[in-house]
């Protein structure tokens, strides 16, 4: 077994573990996974700088940037799971019936998205916006 062979595979099964390390830490709002993914992939960084591999580089700076943004929107508050409890909870009641309007409509086959958001338009133009009625009732 060669050299390069076998760094390979460590490699390979380096990235693995740190994604899923990176993974598990965003989506538990963990920052020690993150760090620890962070690490590895300096490590694999330095790996690649080694070999002249331009392509990996450059993809670990953009992955090492998400995770350095995340971790800092850990740190200061900002994602929490009590921040972050439901993915629409921001949106006011007008952009939740167009939302609401848009998730009730089907799609027909052949049907452009201009066609789409002209049905959606005509449900939340016709039902008036920021009424208390729900989609369901139109």
């Amino acid at each position: 077994m060669s050299i390069d062979r076998f760094t390979n595979n460590n490699a390979y099964n380096l990235k693995i573990a740190s994604s899923g390390l990176g993974v598990f830490g965003a989506l538990h709002f963990e920052s020690i996974p993150m760090y620890i993914s962070s690490f590895v992939l300096i490590f694999l960084w330095y790996l690649y700088l080694i070999e002249r591999h331009i392509f990996g580089l450059v993809l670990i700076c953009f992955i090492l940037f998400v995770h350095v943004v995340f971790v800092l929107e850990i740190k200061y508050g900002i994602m929490t799971k009590e921040t972050y409890a439901d993915g629409e909870e921001y949106i006011d009641k007008d952009g939740r019936f167009a939302i609401e309007a848009a998730h009730s409509l089907s799609v027909d086959i052949g049907e452009t998205a201009v066609e789409f958001a002209g049905e959606v338009a005509n449900v939340v133009d016709g039902n008036g916006i920021g009424s208390d009625r729900k989609v369901q009732d139109c």
